[in-house]
């Protein structure tokens, strides 16, 4: 059990290069080099070492035996050797970012959200929080990139790609609920004792994801009860739509979706 809750929090360690590939680290140099440290803008110096905000650093806690196959138990270091470990407050892939729970340009300022129930919400509020899920959807991740595949042939070329907002996520999403090797072992996201971290933890990546690219740092995601609840208040055409006779939704911005789109 130790084990699965300590893949599942490398997989998803936030604010950190570790979470994710770094748009800016998803290029063969990068990678032939092992080093992902973006240069910070506000300085011009590697992970911001100039502003005090961290330093390039190789990997350290490596557990997974040298001959694992699957890349998920040799995260990071599957891709990289050296990256950004912030200090203090901040975080980021450059260490350009605060970490969950701080703001402000200095990540001095603590950053307090209230989850307010979806049913207490207005309509003008709740069409605000269906559009900006919306609009994560549709546009691309200013931050991270997706790992495709690499071909069978040994030393063959990794591939990336430029996904949604939402599709990191739910990229996040597969690789953390995804088992090593055999079917029958554990959901190392939903059927372990990880769960309830993993999950807020993946709520509150998600939520900076959509922050990030719609500019809207008031964003939150709501509470939704079921609680004493006969049928989905929730499934309107006005939020996330109804479900036709076909089993499709009808009048909802969400019926656009698709699956595993980029």
């Amino acid at each position: 059990m130790a084990q699965m809750l300590e893949l599942v929090c490398v997989l998803l360690f936030l604010g950190s290069a570790r979470a994710q590939i770094p748009i800016l680290c998803a290029n063969d140099v990068n990678l032939e080099t092992g080093e992902c440290c973006p240069v910070f803008w506000g300085d011009d110096s590697p992970c911001g070492w100039a502003s005090g905000r961290g330093a390039c650093q190789p990997v350290a806690g490596e557990h997974a035996e040298a001959g694992a196959i699957d890349f998920r138990a040799r995260w990071p270091s599957y891709f990289f050797k050296r990256l950004c470990v912030c200090q203090g407050n901040y975080g980021g892939a450059d260490c350009g970012e605060c970490k969950y729970g701080w703001q402000g340009a200095w990540c001095q300022e603590r950053r307090v959200v209230v989850r307010r129930d979806l049913a207490d919400m207005n309509a003008a509020e709740r069409r605000r929080f269906a559009n900006r899920l919306h609009e994560s959807k549709i546009n691309l991740s200013k931050r991270y990139s997706i790992y495709v595949s690499e071909s069978s042939v040994p030393n063959s070329r990794r591939s990336f790609q430029r996904a949604t907002a939402f599709n990191v996520a739910n990229w996040v999403h597969y690789l953390t609920s995804k088992t090593l090797n055999q079917a029958n072992e554990p959901h190392f996201a939903h059927r372990s004792t990880a769960f309830p971290v993993w999950h807020r933890l993946f709520l509150l990546f998600l939520e900076s994801e959509i922050r990030n690219v719609t500019e809207d740092d008031a964003f939150f995601i709501p509470v939704w009860s079921w609680k004493g609840k006969s049928d989905c208040d929730v499934c309107t055409n006005d939020l996330f739509g109804s479900s036709g006779s076909d089993g499709r939704l009808t009048g909802s911005k969400f019926r656009s979706w698709e699956v595993c789109s980029p």
